[in-house]
């Protein structure tokens, strides 16, 4: 008596990102059946954790053999950004930190600063940018971690850079004579305290 047992191989470990699907690839079999319910050999699956899938044959006298296949989620980054300063007059000089997990690979900031001739962009982990302009800034920084998976964060009006004052003033009676009594007006721009 010769039994023949099938054979069916589900295919390597696969690891995505969150967010991403995995096509699952059965072979060496005529007919399959996965624990989703699906009966191709080929399937994309979309899992939000770490998830073992099995796919299994039945051959014509009854035997019965299957395989499993696991699919690793890699989460997507916390990205987590801080700042030395984030208010003052310009010329601002300011320091980011990135502390963002799982370790990242490559970096990209966007200060959105189109007022300075220092570009608007730093690959560094830790760039310091100075801010010529006035105004509010968003901050954004995409990464891609060392599994290749990416994200971004934009914190909206992160930096405020504020004008620096324009001293002026001007004086009556103009001109004066020496008897006059001269009064002073101060008509600074951008000025708070005097």
């Amino acid at each position: 008596v010769t039994v023949m047992t099938p054979a069916i191989d589900a295919g390597p470990t696969q690891t995505i990102c969150t967010g991403n699907s995995a096509t699952l690839n059965a072979t060496g079999a005529t007919n399959y059946t996965w624990n989703t319910g699906q009966t191709t050999p080929d399937i994309t699956v979309k899992p939000i954790t770490k998830t073992l899938y099995s796919v299994s044959t039945t051959n014509a006298i009854g035997c019965v053999a299957s395989d499993t296949v696991t699919v690793i989620v890699i989460v997507e980054p916390s990205i987590r950004v801080s700042a030395d300063s984030i208010k003052g007059c310009k010329p601002l000089f300011v320091h980011f930190t990135d502390s963002t997990q799982p370790p990242v690979k490559t970096y990209l900031w966007d200060f959105h600063d189109y007022s300075t001739q220092d570009g608007i962009l730093s690959t560094e982990k830790n760039p310091t940018h100075i801010f010529r302009g006035s105004g509010t800034f968003d901050i954004t920084l995409s990464v891609v971690t060392n599994e290749g998976c990416s994200g971004k964060k934009t914190i909206p009006k992160m930096i405020t850079v504020y004008p620096n004052p324009i001293p002026n003033f001007y004086s009556y009676p103009n001109p004066a004579t020496v008897d006059d009594i001269t009064n002073f007006v101060n008509i600074t721009a951008n000025g708070t305290k005097y």
